[in-house]
């Protein structure tokens, strides 16, 4: 009888628990945040209207904390050329570069300090992200599923500057 009243009575207060704990939440997130920021000498970004992205010395954050050495990449995208191929041997860091760049985008999106020595970011609305997998109950190619991944995100691109 006890734990029922005592839980009858927490119920009362659930909206304010919760409102609480998403507080608490939010605030751990961004504490977070700016720690790893200042850590890592992380640099706070410059968003733009204009349909650019600039990151001088860019890092992986997640990469450059778990291998001995780490060589930053930086990236130039202009309105003009708004499709880079990456290529390379593998094992190259293709993957990870890719990575890194949508990281720092999402990071200055978010209002987060970035891993690099500077970053110009232009307002973006979407990151996409092909996953490669082979769905065993799906009759379709690995090649198909990537079409299929490539043509979505051919879909909801939208240029909003042209």
């Amino acid at each position: 009888a006890i734990i029922r009243d005592l839980v009858c009575r927490v119920l009362q207060f659930l909206p304010q628990l919760t409102k609480a704990v998403n507080f608490a939440a939010e605030l751990d997130c961004i504490l977070s945040l700016a720690i790893v920021a200042r850590q890592n000498n992380y640099v706070r970004p410059i968003l733009t209207e204009d349909s650019i992205l600039e990151i001088r010395n860019g890092r992986h954050a997640l990469q450059e904390m778990t291998v001995d050495t780490f060589v930053p990449n930086d990236t130039k995208i202009r309105s003009a050329g708004r499709i880079n191929i990456i290529t390379g041997p593998n094992y190259s860091g293709k993957s990870i570069y890719i990575k890194q760049v949508a990281l720092v985008v999402f990071l200055a999106h978010i209002g987060s300090f970035v891993p690099a020595d500077s970053a110009v970011v232009g307002l973006t609305d979407r990151i996409f992200c092909a996953m490669g997998s082979k769905s065993m109950t799906t009759e379709q190619s690995t090649f198909m599923i990537d079409l299929h991944q490539v043509g979505t995100m051919l879909r909801y691109h939208i240029c909003i500057h042209p």
